[in-house]
């Protein structure tokens, strides 16, 4: 499988994963007591419902990724990708933008030539720059 014409496989350090990030709370304790609010949340409403083993990783004070243990790049691990992301889509979480995060080990480049590893997408952007 490839994702925007770079191949995605085992034994390589790529990854998908759902990046969270809160916005538009500026206090820091608010915020961390949201990020933990939020955490809870998806330990409960939504990590039980995903067929996978699946962590939550507060990355930064306003940003959570939701990692997958063991995922392979195959059809099978897109579901499990587009599963996770609807489902915390359907829970409408305030302040939360949500976007499906793939990094890879090499790099990719945009038309004006800037390189980077990392692409931060809508559900529809990644189905769409897939390539099965």
């Amino acid at each position: 499988m490839k994702y925007r014409g770079i191949e995605l496989k085992e034994n390589t350090e790529a990854e998908i994963l759902i990046a969270l990030e809160v916005t538009g709370i500026t206090d820091d304790e608010e915020l961390e007591n949201y990020i933990d609010e939020i955490s809870e949340r998806l330990e409960m409403e939504v990590l039980p419902k995903i067929k996978a083993d699946v962590y939550i990783d507060v990355v930064y004070d306003n940003l959570i990724n939701v990692r997958i243990n063991d995922q392979t790049f195959d059809e099978k691990g897109v579901y499990i990708v587009t599963s996770l992301y609807n489902e915390i889509r359907s829970k409408a979480y305030d302040n939360v933008n949500c976007s499906i995060g793939v990094n890879v080990d090499t790099f990719f480049t945009d038309d004006d030539g800037t390189e980077y590893n990392e692409d931060l997408v809508t559900l529809e952007q990644f189905m769409s720059r897939l390539e099965m």
